[in-house]
């Protein structure tokens, strides 16, 4: 048993160093690590929790507090240094391919099949090519396998303080990234399938107590720095970013005939869409097309000395105006944003221009990356296959199939990219492999 977490650790951190190594443009601060940069360094020079480069450094809700704290710290111990973020990041990530082995061992009994799957997950590329990069996708994702890991310990062994871990461990990972912020919702509900299946009754005094614990973990941490925004901003919430993505995606009901042809292109491959249409900057950042207008927006505010707080409730606006005025494109155009979160086959190495450089012969670059794409989608699609037949599986399961529509259901109504769904990647493999397990065990 040791033997088997030895090596599953020792090779997931090897990998994560070999991403270190190669990946030197990740040690350049840009995109979203300037504000965690600027946080975190804020924070050790006792200038509170804010995102400003010059003083008086007001105070910010403009990012959730976890994963700055956590750089905090580092920054506080090697000096902000870059290179021990990433090692420390490695760290994670070789603890959350150690999580997941022993999520995989709750859930299959066969010790070989624990080993093999584990072993794909820590060889999965996508995952550890965000090692080097200062994005929360690292801790991230290993703070949500533990509250898989919780929630599957409790529903086992049906013991109260896993649903208030669980709790906890899910407010925590709300506050690094606050799109869990309703994850607790859906697990009432499977709290509540759960509970009835054993006792047949749909309300039992045990799904009582089970959900008081597990709503008061999560508020117990969620709470305090919701109080903080309220105090501060007059907003009871974790973070300023969801209407502006919410305006992101609506916004492109206003799209043309031509756009929306572009749009499910890149939708589908970003690398594509870009030599398809040459002409037009497609990629997901804050210069790329589809993203101008909320761009353009923001400039807007800003140049009118529109407060954050005050441009968050405007954004609201728009975006209720664009879905009451186009309810049934805003809702199709939620299986656009469902591909394209599920184009998970990014790996961020493979996508930098440095590799265009050093790769003369570009048909190589275009069949790996290609290759990772149709991989990503056969997981993908695999692995919907295998959640279909769950049923024949214990319902310790259920956890996985929750977790896995609970980011699809969310990210249907949000501007959503491929990075978004790394922290599920982990069960949509495990989904994949059980079901070609069952269609062919001698394939394994």
């Amino acid at each position: 048993m040791r033997k088997k977490y030895l090596i599953i650790f020792v090779v997931s951190i090897l990998i994560a160093f070999i991403f270190i190594y190669l990946d030197r443009d990740a040690r350049k601060i840009k995109a979203d690590a300037i504000i965690y940069y600027t946080i975190a360094e804020n924070i050790v020079s006792g200038h509170s929790f804010s995102d400003k480069i010059n003083p008086p450094y007001s105070p910010t809700m403009s990012r959730e507090p976890v994963y700055p704290l956590f750089l905090s710290v580092l920054f506080y111990l090697f000096n902000k240094n870059i290179l021990a973020v990433q090692f420390a990041q490695a760290l994670i990530y070789a603890l959350t391919c150690l999580v997941m082995l022993k999520v995989v061992s709750m859930l299959l009994s066969e010790a070989k099949y624990q080993f093999i799957i584990s072993m794909i997950i820590a060889l999965f590329p996508v995952i550890p090519s965000y090692v080097p990069y200062m994005f929360t996708e690292v801790l991230f994702t290993f703070l949500l396998a533990l509250c898989v890991f919780s929630i599957i310990k409790g529903l086992k062994q049906d013991g109260l303080k896993w649903y208030f871990i669980s709790g906890m461990l899910i407010g925590i990972a709300t506050l690094c990234r606050a799109i869990l912020i309703l994850l607790p919702v859906f697990l009432l509900v499977l709290m509540c399938v759960h509970f009835y299946k054993k006792y047949k009754r749909i309300i039992t005094p045990e799904l009582f107590k089970a959900s008081v614990l597990l709503l008061f973990g999560f508020a117990l941490v969620v709470m305090p720095w919701m109080a903080r925004n309220y105090l501060l901003f007059n907003k009871p919430s974790i973070a300023l970013r969801g209407f502006s993505s919410m305006y992101t995606r609506a916004v492109k009901v206003n799209l043309s005939k031509d756009e929306l042809k572009m749009y499910g292109i890149y939708c589908f491959s970003e690398y594509l869409a870009g030599k398809v249409y040459p002409q037009h900057y497609l990629v997901s950042n804050a210069g790329g097309y589809f993203y101008k207008p909320a761009l353009q927006k923001i400039k807007e505010y800003s140049d009118k000395g529109i407060s954050q707080e005050k441009a968050d409730d405007m954004f609201k606006k728009e975006v209720l105006e664009l879905v009451r005025n186009h309810p049934i494109k805003f809702t199709a155009m939620g299986f656009f944003e469902i591909v394209k979160l599920n184009s998970f086959s990014q790996v961020l190495f493979v996508n930098q221009k440095s590799m265009e450089d050093a790769i003369l012969n570009t048909y190589i670059l275009f069949a790996i990356r290609g290759f990772l794409k149709l991989l990503g989608f056969f997981i993908v699609i695999v692995a919907f296959a295998g959640m279909i037949s769950v049923h024949k599986l214990r319902h310790e399961w259920m956890v996985l199939f929750c977790v896995i529509m609970y980011f699809n259901t969310i990210h249907f109504f949000l501007d959503s990219v491929g990075r978004y769904v790394v922290p599920i990647i982990p069960y949509y493999i495990l989904f994949c492999i059980v079901q070609l397990r069952g269609l062919g065990r001698k394939a394994l």
